[in-house]
């Protein structure tokens, strides 16, 4: 996936749904599970066959794509990571440890310097040495990401200094602190049954069973889905 690809994702879903497939096409098992975010965003384990990548369904779509990223350097760097929201300080983007490294990584293959350096929003920034929301929001909109990576991307590429870019993550923060209208609604079973265990973990589960190498307890199980959904389950997939 390039970046001009990448820019014409239909939006933050869509780019999510890309990238997990670009991986999965890699071997990388990549799940979705519900948790507080604040006992963990997402987390990666190290298998020499099947990698497995998981992300906070909680969590906002942009800091799931962050995520999918920073636990793919985790398993290239096959060190097993668990990311929570206090491992890195947002100020802080010394690349010197494995988890600021890895939130260095993620922010440099999402946004990469040279693509950032072409956006007229950003040449606009550096040139007047201000960040206004709006051209903000639509350089995060360009490349499917959180305002949170851009400015960290605008610091990192020294278009912004560290002063302005502490004044502008504390209001970033404010605002999301804010209260939200929650909204949203139901999933069916087995299109929750694909979006939490991908494709390619669903698709081995069912391939296994039709093999008899598990049972459908098993899959029930694995899939935690009830088994009169199966047929849709493999209609989707």
């Amino acid at each position: 996936i390039g970046v001009v690809d990448q820019q014409h994702f239909r939006s933050a879903y869509d780019a999510f749904s890309k990238w997990r497939e670009a991986l999965e096409n890699q071997r990388i098992l990549v799940l979705q599970s519900r948790l507080p975010v604040e006992q963990a965003r997402g987390f990666s384990l190290i298998d020499n066959q099947l990698p497995v990548i998981s992300v906070n369904m909680s969590d906002s779509i942009h800091a799931r794509v962050f995520t999918l990223f920073h636990e793919y350097a985790h398993i290239l760097t096959r060190v097993s990571g668990i990311c929570t929201p206090e491992n890195v300080s947002p100020y802080d983007t010394n690349p010197q440890s494995i988890e600021r490294f890895c939130n260095y990584f993620a922010g440099a293959f999402l946004v990469p310097r040279d693509a950032l350096g072409q956006n007229l929003n950003a040449i606009g920034i550096r040139s007047s040495h201000m960040i206004d929301n709006r051209p903000l929001l639509e350089i995060a909109s360009k490349f499917r990401v959180s305002v949170q990576v851009i400015l960290r991307r605008l610091l990192i590429c020294e278009f912004i200094n560290r002063s302005l870019y502490k004044v502008k993550l504390d209001e970033l923060e404010l605002q999301k602190r804010a209260p939200k209208h929650k909204g949203g609604f139901g999933m069916s079973s087995p299109k929750r049954a694909i979006t939490q265990n991908g494709r390619l973990f669903t698709a081995m589960t069912i391939a296994a069973k039709e093999r008899d190498s598990i049972t459908y307890s098993d899959l029930a199980d694995y899939l935690d889905i009830d088994l009169k959904y199966l047929d849709k389950v493999e209609a989707l997939l």
